[in-house]
């Protein structure tokens, strides 16, 4: 099976990201201010100078799912 390169995921943890309806305004902003900082940190592999060349990479290698999904961090 062919691996990500390093720093790629395709799962985004909506458990996480969902908070209570009972947050008070501020807390929501914060909640939405880490959202934002942890969705960034995963993005930033992508304004690498190398990320296209890893992704590319990635793109030509055989995939044998052998009768598996590919989905989530547990892959």
């Amino acid at each position: 099976m062919a691996a990500l390169p390093d720093g790629f995921s395709y799962s985004i943890d909506m458990e996480k990201s969902q908070q209570p309806p009972h947050m008070t305004d501020s807390a929501k902003q914060a909640a939405l201010e880490e959202l934002r900082r942890r969705y960034d940190e995963r993005l930033r592999c992508l304004s690498e100078e190398s990320a296209r060349a890893r992704l590319d990479a990635f793109m030509e290698q055989d995939l044998k799912l052998g009768g598996s999904v590919l989905a989530g961090e547990g892959f």
